[in-house]
């Protein structure tokens, strides 16, 4: 990779827009460092190192500064980190977040795939694009809701989530039923909610939502669930459905972005500017310095630079191969917290490293991108603080404190065979089949602009998804039926091997199990 990302150490204008005319410049930011200084980059390397990016002025690269749609995205699936989590008070908030997880339990049926077709078509201001999405949550209109995401989110999270969604519905966990117009069984009602909007630069704003009614109803009964898994709801509900209803107390702000001149909610603006605001500042982008994506000429250069960039410690080369279209928020306020980060790992480089080699790469075509696989004669080398673990042709070889210990993967089979015999009859077949299958897992690269990318909400979604392949219907239901004694099986497992773990056996086997 010849052309890594560089710094805005000297002030650009902003690049013109496909979207409308700006109402009014963009603030002067607060915080991060000054203008024109160039934030902190990787140390320089050892000898024999390939050399780490450094910073340096902001060039023109192969895609340019990042504008427009490159600068929408986020890192995280917008299940994991709830809107305005780290918040006290209020349940506006947890109904936002809740509205991020209907997204992804309707995401699957066939419905989507209509939705990736059309597209949301936006809204007209940063105020009518929050309503959009709390008007489709009101409704239990996952397609509405989703039409209300900034595109590039939606495009990142849609083919893994309708993937995993897809084995949920094969393996009876949800009801073949289920309507993404209206999900059954949960009902949250916002009303009477007040606005206001904080327009951070032409096309970032903070819309604030506060004050108004909430109501939550949640019937078991009529959940999008499979048989058995409706009848465990019900179970643990006694049947009984819960209604609540109260003023909310609590606010919350939500980003959003402009895309060729209509708005969208942002997930992950929306994460940005809730932690500047909890530190005091108005959660407006840096006007300069963001990260610009690099990416490579190839689905598998895209791979083969990543783990180059990880072997290198350069989080700031890393994340330029990583989809711009998710790492819109990232790359914009990456002044604000990638300095840090990379100092932090620049302390670690003297007492660490790690080394990937002999790499090789298969490709897949897959739903909303290109499946890169590493060859099964990839080895690697981490060292540090004492201990070094290598690995090559299926095999370990661990040292600690002097002492070197070596085990292959079919060394594991007794170990296996162990557990197995503790199990229950029932779940023995399953066990069996689960350790010796190798789901179809890899990296997710996807073409922007004639660049490739790694996308990590694809891959993280594609891995769970081909976990999921492997189970076969009634694989749960029968986990769940015998999970005391699965529980069981285990902790004897672990104390039958304590004695061997803490006394060793002095071989050159591995003695930990």
């Amino acid at each position: 990779m010849s052309d890594r990302p560089t710094w805005g150490a000297t002030p650009q204008p902003e690049p013109p827009r496909k979207s409308q005319p700006s109402e009014q410049a963009p603030p002067s930011p607060t915080g991060g460092w000054a203008r024109g200084e160039a934030p902190a980059g990787p140390s320089e390397p050892s000898p024999g190192e390939a050399p780490a990016w450094q910073p340096g002025p902001y060039a023109a690269g192969p895609l340019g500064p990042p504008t427009g749609s490159a600068l929408r995205g986020d890192i995280l699936p917008p299940s994991t980190v709830p809107v305005g989590a780290h918040r006290q008070g209020g349940h506006l908030r947890g109904w936002l977040a809740v509205a991020s997880a209907v997204l992804l339990a309707g995401a699957g049926t066939s419905t989507s795939v209509v939705l990736a077709a059309t597209g949301g078509n936006g809204a007209a201001s940063p105020t009518a694009a929050v309503q959009d999405l709390i008007g489709a949550l009101n409704k239990s209109d996952v397609i509405g809701m989703l039409d209300a995401v900034d595109p590039g989110e939606r495009n990142a999270l849609q083919p893994g989530l309708e993937g995993i969604f897809g084995q949920l519905k094969r393996l009876g966990v949800l009801s073949s039923t289920a309507d993404l117009k209206a999900i059954t069984g949960v009902n949250i009602s916002l009303q009477g909610l007040a606005t206001s909007t904080d327009q951070l630069t032409p096309d970032v704003a903070a819309v604030t939502v506060s004050g108004g009614t909430n109501t939550e109803a949640i019937n078991p009964s009529n959940l999008p669930l499979g048989s058995y898994f409706k009848r465990l709801a019900d179970k643990a509900s006694s049947g009984r459905s819960v209604t609540t209803t109260g003023p909310n107390r609590g606010s919350a702000a939500l980003g959003t972005v402009r895309v060729d001149g209509r708005w969208y909610v942002s997930l992950g603006y929306t994460i940005a500017i809730d932690a500047l605001r909890a530190s005091g500042r108005n959660g407006a982008p840096p006007a300069t310095g963001q990260l610009k994506a690099v990416g490579a000429s190839s689905a598998e250069g895209a791979v083969r630079a990543l783990l180059t960039e990880a072997s290198h410690l350069n989080l700031s080369a890393l994340i330029a191969d990583l989809d711009p279209a998710e790492m819109a928020a990232a790359d914009a306020y990456a002044p604000d917290w990638l300095p840090n980060a990379q100092r932090a790992l620049d302390k670690a480089r003297g007492n660490f490293s790690i080394k990937f080699g002999n790499l090789s790469f298969t490709t897949k075509q897959i739903n909303g991108g290109t499946l890169v696989k590493v060859g099964q004669g990839l080895t690697l080398s981490v060292k540090g603080q004492g201990m070094q673990l290598e690995y090559a042709n299926g095999c370990y070889t661990y040292t600690v404190n002097g002492t070197t210990r070596h085990q292959c993967a079919k060394g594991g089979d007794r170990y296996l065979a162990q557990i197995k015999a503790l199990l229950p009859q029932p779940v023995r077949p399953i066990f069996t089949r689960l350790t010796n299958t190798k789901p179809d897992v890899g990296f997710v690269t996807v073409d922007q602009g004639g660049k490739w990318y790694v996308s990590p909400t694809r891959t993280y979604l594609e891995a769970v998804s081909a976990f999921l392949s492997e189970l076969h219907p009634g694989d749960i239901q029968t986990i769940i039926n015998n999970a005391s004694g699965i529980g069981s099986a285990f902790e004897k497992y672990l104390q039958q091997q304590l004695p061997t773990v803490l006394r060793g056996n002095g071989s050159s086997g591995l003695s930990l199990p």
